[in-house]
């Protein structure tokens, strides 16, 4: 008895297109931001300002110094170990 894919996995099709349904009524259900000419212009204008401070002013990095563990003496080992 050979039974197509389609019966084989009726569960898991059904899943699949409940949940894409599902998905595209909440991507239509939601409200749509609408923008105006002056938001976008104004959002231009700080998107250019910023990428020019950040252009113009290049991070500065600092370096922390290590702590660096001396190395243990022989005898010291031998006394832990024990």
């Amino acid at each position: 008895m050979v039974q197509s894919v389609g019966v084989r996995y009726k569960l898991v099709w059904r899943l699949l297109i409940i949940s894409n349904l599902a998905l595209g009524a909440y991507m239509f259900a939601t409200p749509r931001r609408k923008s105006t000419g002056k938001e976008d212009a104004t959002l231009k204008a700080e998107s250019k300002a910023r990428s020019l401070t950040a252009i113009s002013s290049p991070p500065i990095v600092t370096m922390e110094p290590v702590d660096v563990d001396l190395p243990i003496p022989e005898n010291q080992k031998q006394e832990l170990l024990k």
